[in-house]
């Protein structure tokens, strides 16, 4: 079974919405000038298209809440032995190959050094490195969902492990949280 994916659709926007102290309950069934008036909460909401943007592609007007973050992800530079193929690390539209985007440098450490380098240069990511660890950043989109994998076209696994390792960066914030009830 495939799972959907969201990806926000313009920015996000604000709607003014109206909390009636009685809902639709008909024993409370007041004159409008004896009625109170209702709470008002602008809440945020953001257009999102779930599926693969085929026939069956739906769109969706999702609340957004929660705390402002990035998304966040990581990977080691295991094995700086790139001779039996190169790395395809691909992070959302981008796709970042060894040996064409960034130089494989003479150890673990210098090579993720110089894979932040070429990271930081594509639109929303950011990345740093400690020792052989890249650790990567993007804050565009408040409900975009960021594919964040890596193929190796030879026998050698060089970037491994992916944090997280579900294809995707972990959501930052903020995000599609659950409609609001009151």
């Amino acid at each position: 079974m495939a799972t959907k994916k969201g990806r926000a659709h313009g920015q996000e926007f604000t709607v003014l919405v109206g909390n009636f102290p009685y809902g639709s309950d008909p024993s409370h069934n007041l004159p409008a000038f004896q009625a109170p008036p209702p709470s008002r909460q602008g809440v945020t909401y953001q257009v999102v298209g779930f599926g693969d943007g085929g026939a069956h592609a739906q769109n969706a007007n999702a609340r957004i809440g929660g705390t402002a973050g990035p998304k966040t992800a990581s990977f080691t530079v295991d094995d700086n032995d790139f001779s039996t193929g190169p790395a395809v690390l691909t992070l959302g539209p981008f796709e970042v190959i060894s040996n064409v985007d960034y130089v494989v440098g003479s150890s673990d450490a210098v090579t993720a050094t110089n894979i932040a380098a070429a990271i930081s240069n594509l639109a929303g990511f950011s990345a740093t490195a400690n020792l052989a660890v890249v650790s990567v950043e993007y804050d565009i989109g408040p409900a975009d969902i960021v594919d964040f994998s890596v193929v190796h076209h030879g026998t050698i696994e060089n970037l491994t492990p992916l944090t997280p390792a579900t294809g995707t960066m972990a959501n930052g914030g903020p995000g599609i949280v659950a409609p609001a009830l009151v």
